[in-house]
Parts: structure tokens; C-alpha cells; sequence
């Protein structure tokens, strides 16, 4: 009979590294060595600790949004590069918000 298999004790995270690397994108600023503990695209459910990928869609652009989770406490933001002068960027990694 086989062994049930436990989960993880602990959630997987993901670092700054890891989620420029798989963007193909550039860390802009903010704390390199931020843990995120989960990754989403709809500000509604951006949380404490996340990382927030803003995406423009067919209706809404995530950018638009950015403001809002950072409020929300999201600890990084991956960006557009043609999106980044609509963005207050430099001020988000000020307070530690890792920008990709």
C-alpha cells in the first residue's frame, strides 16, 4: 500500500530573481530579496505579500490597478516597459516594492 503524500508544511514562494528571470524582464528597484507568496493578475485579489503582474486584456488594463495593490500591500509589480512613465514606479520601490 502506498504511503499518502503530505503537503508542504510551508507554501512555496517565489523570489525577485526567480520572477524577473521567468518575465524576461529587469528589476527596477525595491527589495531584491523579497519572498512572494503568491502571484495574480486581478487586483481583487491581490494581497499582502504577492506579487501583482499587471496585464492589459481585452477590457481592462492591469495597469490601471497599480496604485491600488500597492496599497493593498502587494510586495512587487511586474510592468509593461511601454507602461512604466504612466507609473509612479520610483515611488513604489521606495517603499520596498520590488519593480520588474
Amino acid at each position: 500500500m502506498t504511503e499518502p503524500i503530505n503537503p508542504p508544511t510551508t507554501p512555496p514562494s517565489w523570489s525577485v530573481t526567480d520572477c524577473t528571470k521567468a518575465a524576461d524582464g529587469e528589476f527596477l528597484g525595491g527589495d531584491a530579496e523579497n519572498q512572494f507568496k503568491a502571484i495574480c493578475i486581478d487586483s481583487r485579489m491581490a494581497g499582502p505579500g504577492d506579487l501583482f503582474i499587471a496585464i492589459q486584456g481585452e477590457t481592462h488594463d492591469g495597469h490601471s490597478f497599480t496604485n491600488e495593490v500597492v496599497g493593498k500591500g502587494v510586495k512587487g509589480i511586474i510592468v509593461s516597459r511601454n507602461k512604466l512613465g504612466e507609473s509612479p514606479w520610483r515611488d513604489w520601490t521606495k517603499e520596498g516594492v520590488s519593480c520588474i
